[in-house]
């Protein structure tokens, strides 16, 4: 397997999907953390085919949850929502989890995300508001740098208003903000919608032993049919990939 294209480039796109390829049948390799961002390209279109409704492209990847005993929190792999149709409100969210291997779903992540349902989207707000403004992070300018571009994001998909976010902006960079003003700042954030809230797994293929209710399910199959029909070079690469991890790891010859 060589590092070079006929052409002599390096390093190109075939080269990434051929050790994605290969080193995810590896003990200890965790496909899923390399492979989301070959998965969120498609993942607006895909989703929104699937549940027959548009999907804004702004995804937000690793989505904190607010642990219930304190401030901090697991991370969903992505939070979509539905392209408000008028610019002002959302009716549908998504929290999602990607799996390359359905053995590697765990109970205590399901319940996570079932507490997130029953808390809702404005509550799930609130605690990232709390998170924002603890002593971990408001004491950081990088971290609270972090949570601001967090905000931002969310903002754009018409979920909450930030209204010193301009302010906040200005002065996040230059170090002048001190912590009690930023604070003030996020604490004045509003939820602007409270869309209802849907888990939805990406799995490789439907399970048998798939054991909660409830939960939507996206196969790889969706993703490659996608991927083929308009994904151009990396989406065509991407479904040739699509199709061996649809196989469970360790389960093929080494190459």
């Amino acid at each position: 397997m060589s590092n070079l294209s006929e052409s002599g480039e390096f390093p190109t796109i075939e080269r990434v999907f051929e050790l994605l390829d290969d080193w995810r049948h590896l003990p200890d390799y965790q496909l899923e953390r390399r492979a989301d961002i070959f998965f969120a390209l498609f993942l607006p279109e895909v989703l929104g085919k699937h549940f027959g409704i548009d999907i804004n492209p702004i995804l937000i990847p690793e989505f904190p949850i607010k642990n219930r005993q304190d401030n901090t929190s697991k991370k969903m792999d992505y939070l979509a929502l539905q392209k408000s149709p008028d610019g002002k409100s959302a009716q549908q969210a998504f929290l999602i989890e990607l799996k390359t291997d359905v053995k590697s779903i765990k109970r205590d992540q399901i319940s996570v995300l079932e507490d997130a349902v029953c808390k809702g989207i404005d509550e799930i707000i609130e605690d990232l508001k709390l998170i924002a403004m603890s002593e971990s992070v408001k004491g950081s300018p990088q971290t609270r740098g972090k949570y601001f571009h967090l905000f931002r994001a969310l903002e754009k998909t018409t979920l909450i208003e930030i209204p010193n976010g301009d302010e906040l902006e200005k002065l996040l960079p230059s170090g002048k903000l001190k912590t009690d003003l930023y604070k003030e700042y996020v604490g004045e954030i509003e939820i602007k919608e409270c869309p209802r809230l849907e888990i939805v797994y990406i799995l490789p293929e439907k399970s048998k032993n798939f054991p909660y209710n409830n939960v939507s399910q996206i196969y790889f199959k969706e993703f490659l049919e996608y991927a083929n029909n308009q994904g151009g070079v990396i989406g065509n690469r991407f479904a040739e990939s699509l199709e061996r991890w649809e196989k469970q790891a360790g389960l093929c010859l080494p190459q």
